[in-house]
């Protein structure tokens, strides 16, 4: 494999969710009151990849987007003028321990050397740097060129500045991170603009200024580490490049040295040295031209999830070059050099030579100074490198804020986990902390917790993980910035997890304590090999939040005459909900996943393809619950639940899936499993009521068929209840309008709550409407008036009757 390759293959999957963010970000900040700056130098760089990105989209650039000549360095001398106190610590650091000299060379590092050849050196002999930069600017001494061109500078940027960012509100500054330095100081100096920072990595230490940080995203990862930088989480293997900070650095920096100046031409304003930026050879740089490859090729229509997916096994083989590195990946990652800022012509290499630099220095001083310790490791332990790079890793672990299960996993061995728990969840930490209590009181405990915070902030899903009891090692956390939907946000938690099982625990759901442990016990006994999947009963739970506070009304088994699952019952439309499924990821697999493409309905079609291909068995006990706020729901629309928040959308779409199977559209033109969607709607239409069914009016009294209910199964049960409903429905008057002598109305608004509330507003005309239009999909039990005087029909003409107990004599 040659380099392109290499870093096309590690680096190219990493850098494509990175922009596939970065649009998603600049898509929504993008009002026309917004300007989008691409900070150089690693800015040009990420502005190139994000146009290629862009073109294979068939779409262009922001028009209020450009590039924004800028570095550390420059904008510590812009500033120095106008608030020393606080660009002082970064001169500081640069400048600790060095002479005036230095500092005075340094300053003018990328001037003419004209503006600095008559300086007395011999003046300021002894003097330290700080001492000198210090007497200058607070004007007690020294007042010469110095502090005239400092001055001069910051007029300079002042104009440059605004001649990018008049008119607009908003500053989006586009960099690769890591502290935010550069927004951090224009933030406190030009407060009259909103500053926003898109890096693609933010790592922060114990002294690192973090007062800007609530306007900061690290797109690819956000960390806190030690004084070091040094952090690794194997849960987000891509963390791995804090441990190796210059494969990036070394990815999007142009071959020239930084902008340390801007000058003034009339009106105009440039920075010295942007031409070498924009005109660099970067025909051998490998690393770049790998990932601009590898955007080149990716295919517009990829889905979102699959970029996660990508992204997370490029992740975990980078990590293992970094941690665990072979001789290839030493010449490849190991060859890099780190250029040096603050008027320094240096550069560093990333490893040293394994022979000592002077008297004392040893291996470990070595590694300590490497820029890439477990790289140096391999160097300089030949053939026990390995022992060497785990106590280190470890170490890191040690002192790491959030401890990670380094050392136990993927990194070192293959250890999957049986089931994934995917849970979707956005703005909504109160149900989330009840999911997370329902997934730590499982007594089944070999799963991986996978969170996707789908557009919702990030803070709140992080603290209930703090707070939670579940052991933090299984827990995943994806962070979407953008909300993807339902769909696409279960395949990208799948996506991100390894297992053999799956199981979509949505937020506001819950689960009795053995539910795992049932599940998994069915599907892997061997008598159930026909199954690849299995529902277990539910309970419907009715609920509210109120203040924080979940309040809940009443709960009723859900669907509880299900005792097989039948495809021909599920083309009638879904009857358990995705918190009871358990099911193979084989399967999964192989019918591609969820339909990203339904914002509702995706778990009624995602199960209709499951059928077509696998069966799914049943487990009689009730160990799921089904929760929805049914009651006040016109409150806090995040809280809502698609079926109740969502109904219009839930009608809108069932025409668009039955449609999808009737063309064939579905894995390869599966014609029958149309025919059958569509025989479903036809069979669930004749519950409701087709004409050919009118004629049971006059033939089957309602006293005749109830006579049956009692000694019948369940599955009987719900036929001849729904039948009565038909028969009511079609005698004559309009349905619901009139509510039928057997249907109990107080009994059904007073275990209903929200219903009655509903029709006191007059959003229903009756319980009975409610109840014939959503109240048996919802699985609400039909409350029956039992005194037989309420039934004027006699019991007549009974033939029909005994016909219906011949026909559902079995189940």
């Amino acid at each position: 494999m040659n380099k392109v390759e290499y870093f096309s293959e590690i680096l190219g999957p990493i850098v494509h969710l990175y922009l596939a963010k970065l649009d998603q970000y600049i898509s929504y900040l993008d009002d026309g009151k917004t300007k989008i700056l691409f900070c150089s130098r690693a800015g040009v760089r990420i502005k190139n990849l994000y146009e290629n990105y862009l073109y294979n989209k068939g779409r262009v650039i922001s028009e209020h987007s450009d590039l924004f000549w800028i570095s550390r360095f420059l904008l510590c001398k812009a500033l120095a003028s106008k608030d020393w106190s606080l660009v002082k610590r970064y001169w500081q650091v640069e400048y600790f321990n060095k002479s005036a000299e230095e500092l005075i060379k340094g300053i003018f590092n990328s001037e003419d050397s004209k503006l600095y050849s008559g300086v007395n050196y011999e003046a300021i002999a002894g003097q330290s740097a700080m001492d000198y930069l210090s007497a200058i600017i607070q004007k007690r001494e020294y007042t010469n060129f110095i502090s005239h061109y400092l001055s001069e500078q910051g007029r300079n940027f002042d104009g440059y500045l605004h001649s990018l960012v008049d008119g607009y509100e908003r500053v989006v500054l586009v960099d690769s991170g890591w502290q935010g330095t550069i927004q951090t100081l224009l933030t406190k100096i030009y407060k009259n603009l909103d500053w926003y920072g898109l890096m693609f990595g933010r790592v922060a230490s114990p002294n690192t200024d973090r007062s800007c940080f609530h306007n900061m995203v690290g797109l690819s990862f956000e960390i806190n580490a030690g004084d070091d930088f040094r952090f690794f989480d194997e849960n987000h293997p891509e963390t791995s490049l804090s441990l190796h900070r210059h494969i990036i650095e070394n990815l999007f920096e142009p071959n020239a040295p930084s902008i340390e100046a801007i000058h003034r031409d009339g009106e105009k304003f440039f920075g010295v040295g942007v031409d070498k930026i924009l005109n660099e050879d970067c025909s051998e740089d490998d690393d770049y031209l790998g990932v601009e490859k590898y955007i080149s090729l990716v295919n517009r229509d990829e889905k979102y999830s699959t970029i996660i997916a990508n992204c997370t096994l490029a992740s975990k083989k980078l990590a293992k070059k970094i941690i665990f590195p072979t001789l290839q990946d030493l010449s490849f990652l190991g060859g890099m050099k780190r250029s040096v800022d603050f008027g320094s012509k240096a550069s560093i290499s990333v490893l040293l030579e394994p022979v000592n630099r002077f008297d004392g220095d040893s291996k470990s001083k070595r590694i300590k100074d490497s820029l890439w310790e477990f790289g140096q490791i391999s160097i300089e332990f030949q053939g026990d490198s390995d022992r060497k790079q785990s106590e280190l890793l470890n170490s890191i672990a040690r002192m790491q804020e959030v401890k990670g299960n380094t050392g136990n996993g993927w990194l070192q061995k293959d250890s999957v986990p049986i089931v994934a728990i995917i849970t979707r969840t956005k703005d909504r930490p109160v149900l989330l902390k009840r999911a997370a209590e329902s997934v730590e009181k499982q007594t089944f405990k070999n799963y991986v917790w996978v969170i996707v915070n789908d557009g919702g902030e990030l803070s709140k899903v992080e603290n209930i993980i703090n707070l939670c009891g579940v052991d933090k090692r299984k827990i995943i956390l994806v962070n979407n910035p953008i909300s993807l939907g339902m769909e696409a946000a279960s395949n990208s938690g799948i996506h991100s997890s390894k297992s053999k099982y799956i199981v979509i625990h949505d937020d506001d759901d819950s689960w009795e304590p053995k539910f795992l442990e049932k599940t998994v016990e069915f599907l892997e006994c061997s008598r159930n090999k026909n199954y690849k999947g299995v529902i277990t009963d539910t309970q419907y739970v009715s609920e509210e939040i109120i203040d924080s506070h979940v309040k809940i009304h009443g709960s009723w088994p859900y669907n509880n005459w299900v005792n097989t699952v039948h495809i021909m019952e599920m083309a009638c439309g879904n009857f358990f909900p995705p918190i009871a499924f358990v099911f193979l990821r084989s399967v999964y697999d192989e019918i591609g996943g969820f339909d990203e493409s339904l914002p509702v309905l995706g778990d009624w079609d995602f199960n209709l393809r499951f059928l077509n291909l696998e069966n799914i068995g049943v487990v009689k006990e009730c160990l799921a619950n089904y929760h929805h706020r049914d009651v006040n729901s016109q409150g806090d629309s995040s809280y809502s639940n698609s079926v109740i928040g969502g109904i219009s959308k839930h009608q809108e779409y069932e025409p668009i899936v039955r449609n999808k199977f009737i063309r064939g559209s579905v894995n390869g033109g599966e014609v029958n499993l149309g025919v059958l969607v569509n025989l479903g709607m036809m069979m669930r239409e004749i519950r409701s009521g087709v004409e050919d069914l009118k004629k049971i009016n006059d033939t089957v009294s309602a006293e005749a068929l109830y006579s049956d209910i009692g000694k019948g199964t369940l599955r009987r049960k719900k036929f001849l209840e729904d039948l009565i409903d038909f028969r009511w429905a079609h005698s004559g008057r309009n349905p619901g309008k009139v509510i039928p002598p057997d249907f109990d109305e107080g009994k059904y608004l007073l275990e209903n709550a929200d219903v009655a509330q509903s029709v006191s507003e007059g959003g229903f005309v009756s319980g009975y409407e409610h109840y014939i239009l959503h109240g048996k999909n919802e699985g609400r039990n039909r409350p029956l008036v039992v005194d037989s005087s309420l039934l004027r029909e006699p019991a007549r003409k009974v033939s029909i009757k005994k016909a219906f107990k011949r026909l559902f004599t079995k189940d």
